[in-house]
């Protein structure tokens, strides 16, 4: 009788123990896993909802990107974060993070790829790389690898391949290139050695730019910073290869001259242009997206044989380029942001592309002579109606603000293809090493004075 009197008193203070060592353990993970879901339309207290209502409208996705803000528990070093969603219409859907909103870059990784997926061509599948064949050649990767097919012949998709781009027949260009511009803040283009000097030299307005030049093993081979209005970086005895230089600076710097005496100078990622009068650039990009930054912003562009207009400041306008080749657009205004898939060049002959066809939701493989496709990828899981792919990512390169990361949605031609797909829920796994003893202790310390 005297137990059965103690046994509700025990439960009294057994009760909330209990309670306490489940959010303690829950909270500070000692196993090194931190486990988060949600469902779409539900309330969590780490994941915001998809954003915005224009492109989530309640579970269906209908433009993109979108972005949904995730509260981190703590000091994690990776995110392996697991989308289930519905999808018959959209042919490639990707989740990624920010890294970076000035400018705008996301670290995207694929979730499904209805076009390698839904593909009749021969396919291999070894280690999460696929290899697909529209006619059968090779019976393995190794195969593949040890006999190459001609570069032009491969489409990738999240996929570098090892062998480095080289011109067979390039010649050093002598004289200079000098290029009027209005380039604000960051930017990146990509250019060729071989037996010659690299030499850059920008004119600006505004304090902070800063040139920076990486080789091929993304290395940094040359730095110069600004001490004027006129920044010049020469570096001899560079190896021949592609080299990537950046214009590093803050938005209010403006680049208004370009010198090189290199041959080719393609810039890659969102170009902004200031406020200037009529303008032009090359592009081997078959879509554009542009942005208009103020009522002085450029309200109609010519592209190839086309014209988009820009009636509103401040909202993303898309352009499916229908032309064969590069094409030249033209502009009467800056004031505008565009984002090319591929390259753009202010002199034509300054535009050449490295990098090997890139499988995009709108390559034409035929057209192109494309015969294989190479892809970093691992085909979804569908069970029932529904289905789920995975992707991970290095929480040390994601962008933090508050403690909190963005996620990012893309669905690449979802607007131009009036498509759309449903997502019905998130699982988020926040993983690092295992907690020792000694830093249990101190957790649980500091989980007390809380």
């Amino acid at each position: 009788m005297k137990y059965h009197r103690q046994l509700p008193q025990l439960l009294i203070i057994a009760a909330p123990l209990a309670i306490f060592i489940f959010l303690f353990l829950k909270d500070t993970a000692p196993s090194g896993i931190f486990s988060v879901h949600y469902t779409v339309g539900d309330r969590s207290p780490y994941v915001e909802r998809f954003l915005p209502d224009t492109r989530v409208i309640g579970e269906r996705v209908v433009d993109e990107p979108a972005y949904a803000s995730v509260h981190l528990p703590g000091d994690f070093d990776t995110l392996n974060a697991s989308l289930t969603f519905q999808n018959t219409l959209q042919p490639i859907i990707e989740l990624g993070v920010l890294v970076n909103d000035a400018p705008l870059q996301y670290e995207l990784q694929p979730i499904q790829n209805r076009i390698i997926d839904e593909s009749e061509w021969s396919r291999i599948d070894e280690n999460g790389v696929v290899l697909l064949q529209r006619a059968k050649i090779y019976n393995t990767l190794e195969d593949f690898f040890s006999a190459p097919p001609d570069r032009d012949t491969i489409a990738t998709y999240h996929y570098d391949l090892a062998e480095p781009y080289r011109i067979p027949d390039y010649v050093a260009q002598n004289a200079l290139t000098s290029t009027n511009v209005s380039l604000r803040g960051y930017h990146e283009y990509l250019t060729y050695i071989k037996n010659e000097p690299l030499m850059i030299q920008t004119d600006v307005t505004g304090d902070g730019l800063t040139i920076l030049v990486f080789n091929e093993r993304d290395e940094l081979v040359a730095e110069e910073a600004a001490t004027g209005t006129t920044v010049t970086l020469v570096k001899d005895d560079l190896p021949e290869g592609v080299y990537k230089v950046i214009l590093s600076a803050e938005s209010d710097v403006v680049v208004t001259r370009l010198t090189t005496r290199q041959r080719y100078m393609s810039f890659v990622g969102p170009v902004s242009f200031g406020d200037q009068n009529a303008l032009g650039f090359w592009t081997d990009s078959k879509h554009l997206s542009f942005y208009a930054d103020g009522a002085d912003a450029a309200h109609e562009v010519f592209i190839g044989s086309g014209t988009l207009t820009l009636p509103e400041a401040q909202v993303r306008y898309d352009y499916d380029v229908p032309d064969a080749g590069a094409v030249q657009v033209r502009a009467g205004a800056g004031g505008f942001t565009v984002t090319q898939e591929n390259m753009l060049a202010f002199p034509s002959l300054q535009l050449f592309n490295p990098y090997p066809t890139e499988l995009r939701w709108n390559t034409d493989l035929d057209a192109l002579g494309i015969n294989f496709i190479l892809a970093r990828y691992t085909s979804p899981i569908v069970d029932g109606a529904w289905t789920t792919a995975t992707a991970s990512f290095d929480l040390h390169q994601a962008m933090k603000k508050d403690n909190d990361i963005k996620l990012v949605l893309s669905a690449p031609g979802i607007k131009s293809l009036q498509s759309s797909f449903d997502i019905h829920a998130l699982d988020l796994e926040f993983v690092r090493p295992p907690r020792s003893f000694k830093q249990i202790l101190q957790s649980l310390k500091s989980y007390v004075h809380l």
